[in-house]
């Protein structure tokens, strides 16, 4: 059975996460200080460009002046805050990111310490290759408002885990539940003010929900949901109102409308041709594997596995050692990917552990946001313009090295316990000062 019990003792357990933890946070500061003043990231100069039009009261731009003008504007107003510490746009912004990346690392492990699950072998396998995906130490350097949003769906699933997991303890007094229900609340509204895609965050709570029924206290978290949902929509929708659909009469426009109609107009005319072999090409897997310099565009599947593991090219060519390792990751992590998914999906229906909840969780959301990416994808089709980005959907690659971590736990439990405890405190030593310091992305 897919039972998650520590396979060595929890004190020494305790000891390799305590490592692991001192180790990630100085590794963090270290790349911090090594990129330093760096502009890295896709569209970064726009990014910059949104910042420095802003002014000094936060009144927006023109959204149809810069590329990315057009995204609402709480992760530019962050960058600006904190570049009046750091002196500079450029650092601000990368502060900003590091932050939230710091954040996201944090609400994750209190996330699995909370389900008892963090000084487990398989919580900690999951938690430091996660966090040291190369598209995540990207994440952690780069200008850019996806950081940001990852703060926020951790910030989601953490308060969804600690709100809904299970039955509290005692009765929960009518002042606890308006609490929780109005920090829910806040945390959804901030993200629909940092980018549209957050919408997919509302999901998470009644996700949680769904999985846990059998311990969660259903009938009053669906309750707190809807209407903490309810309430950060209604907090956005007059900013929605005025800036989008007074001016363009579409709620979420897209800089593509703007910045290339003949494009995007031809591509739709085709696309509009062969409608369902259209969406079958962009769910093909290419023959191609990933010794290639860049994702294959237009496949949904290549550009999410390529963008988790290695580098844009247009950032510049990788070093040696880097694409090495790159490559290296993305063709050995496709058959333990697999192997942890049909573990998991058999397992699932005979185990009933937190380690498998959280599975199914990310497994829920996960394909919630590929849907949404497909559809994007389907609606946009300039693929030339890298829309289905892994960034953009960061709980898929955590699925991924759930199933990861799935794979090599089962797979390693025949060693005994001394050897297994070792070998995974140094592996996992390995990968993250590799991610960090190289970096590999």
């Amino acid at each position: 059975m897919l039972h998650y019990s520590p396979p060595v003792r929890a004190t020494s357990l305790r000891t390799n996460e305590q490592i692991l933890l001192w180790a990630f946070l100085a590794l963090h500061f270290v790349l911090l200080l090594m990129h330093w003043g760096e502009i890295t990231g896709h569209d970064a100069r726009e990014f910059l460009g949104t910042l420095h039009r802003m002014s000094a009261l936060g009144s927006l731009p023109d959204f149809r002046t810069n590329l990315t003008d057009y995204h609402p504007p709480l992760s530019f107003l962050l960058a600006r805050a904190l570049s009046v510490f750091t002196g500079s746009p450029i650092t601000g912004a990368q502060l900003l990111s590091s932050l939230s990346f710091l954040g996201a690392f944090l609400l994750l492990r209190s996330s699995l310490k909370r389900i008892e699950i963090l000084y487990t072998m398989p919580g900690i396998i999951f938690l430091y290759i996660s966090l040291s995906l190369p598209v995540f130490i990207y994440l952690a350097r780069a200008i850019t408002y996806d950081s940001f949003q990852f703060l926020l769906i951790t910030l989601t699933f953490y308060l969804s885990i600690r709100f809904f997991w299970q039955n509290p303890i005692g009765s929960q007094s009518r002042k606890t539940w308006l609490g929780r229900t109005f920090l829910l609340t806040a945390v959804l509204t901030a993200g629909l003010f940092t980018k549209y895609s957050c919408l997919l965050n509302f999901f998470i709570p009644f996700f949680v929900l769904l999985i846990r029924l059998r311990a969660a206290p259903f009938k009053t978290g669906f309750m707190s949901c809807c209407i903490a949902c309810s309430l950060a929509l209604l907090a956005a929708i007059p900013f929605y109102y005025v800036r989008y659909y007074q001016t363009e009469g579409s709620w979420m426009p897209v800089g593509m409308e703007w910045k290339r109609p003949e494009a995007l107009a031809q591509t739709r005319s085709f696309r509009d041709e062969q409608r369902f072999p259209f969406l079958l090409h962009i769910l093909r897997v290419p023959s191609m594997l990933f010794g290639r310099e860049a994702p294959v565009q237009d496949s949904l599947w290549h550009h999410l596995w390529f963008d988790t593991w290695k580098g844009d090219p247009l950032w510049g060519p990788q070093t040696n050692a880097s694409e090495f390792l790159s490559t290296f990751y993305a063709t050995t992590a496709l058959p333990l990917f697999f192997l942890g998914i049909a573990l998991f999906l058999w397992k699932k229906s005979r185990t009933n552990t937190a380690f498998s909840d959280l599975g199914w969780l990310l497994l829920l959301q996960s394909i919630l946001s590929c849907a949404a990416l497909l559809s994007f994808a389907f609606q946009y089709p300039l693929f030339d313009w890298g829309i289905s980005k892994t960034e953009y959907v960061p709980v898929v690659p955590l699925f991924i090295t759930y199933c990861i971590a799935v794979a090599v736990h089962i797979a390693t439990q025949r060693l005994s316990k001394r050897t297994y405890s070792a070998v995974m405190l140094a592996t996992l030593l390995a990968f993250m000062s590799l991610n960090h310091l190289l970096p590999v992305y």
